[in-house]
């Protein structure tokens, strides 16, 4: 099996998407153009700079005698940010929702005519990280480095807290006790998959690649390039990873 890189990671993630959009039929001309103007456009703000905004002091060196108040007077500015995207996975249209909102902010400063701001990092401190990487270490020890050991038929798919909503009633007690119901993001972030391995495979990773995934820091290296290629990225006009 090939190894997974960032672009493949991302065209497998963009087919999911496109497998799972019900076909209207019909022609879809002016959606392409609009697909087509805006990679152009992209393009052009990057090969341009236009959107990036350095320090007033490399462009006037003379400045430096001001003090940091005479600046900030002088060349307004507009910093804007957001909770930075943790590193065990690919983003989602959560991240490009959030971005929107900052991006229209900035863009909005811009035409103010202040220096605006919008750097993005990447989240990779805590214990989600080491918690997965260790499910990952006891499954190969159970399974094999390659994971052949793994009999999908021994191995069902867990049936989520969803699953069972939609064939078992519910009652009049299990309804009014909202603290023990299963809130509707937890419940749209179950995948039914028992093993982390198989969670792994089902956004992209090749199962040759998935033992790396023992070390935490791999994690550092693998996810960050596809957050910069992820299409809810590419689509921002002011982001500088």
């Amino acid at each position: 099996m090939a190894q997974s890189t960032p672009s493949s990671i991302q065209e497998l993630m963009d087919k999911k998407q496109k497998e799972a959009t019900l076909d209207m039929g019909g022609n879809f001309t002016k959606r392409d153009d609009l697909i087509r103007y805006e990679k152009e456009a992209q393009e052009k703000w990057a090969n341009s700079n236009i959107f990036q905004t350095d320090s007033p002091y490399i462009e006037n060196p003379e400045l430096k005698d001001l003090s940091g108040e005479e600046l900030r007077e002088k060349y307004p500015k507009f910093f804007g940010t957001f909770p930075y995207p943790y590193m065990n996975g690919s983003l989602h249209l959560g991240h490009a929702f959030t971005i929107s909102k900052i991006e229209f902010a900035v863009g909005f400063e811009r035409m103010r005519g202040r220096r605006a701001l919008f750097p993005v990092g990447w989240h990779a401190t805590g214990m989600p990280i080491k918690a997965t990487s260790d499910k990952i270490i006891r499954e190969l020890e159970q399974f094999g480095q390659d994971l052949s050991k793994f009999d999908s038929q021994s191995n069902p798919m867990i049936e989520t807290n969803e699953d069972k909503s939609a064939t078992e009633p519910t009652t009049a007690s299990e309804s009014q006790d909202k603290s023990k119901a299963k809130k509707g993001k937890i419940q749209a972030k179950s995948t039914g998959l028992q093993y982390q391995f198989q969670i792994m495979e089902s956004i992209g990773v090749s199962r040759t690649d998935i033992p790396k995934f023992a070390d935490p820091q791999y994690w550092l290296q693998y996810f960050p390039p596809i957050a910069k290629v992820s299409r809810y990225l590419r689509k921002r006009k002011y982001l500088r990873c």
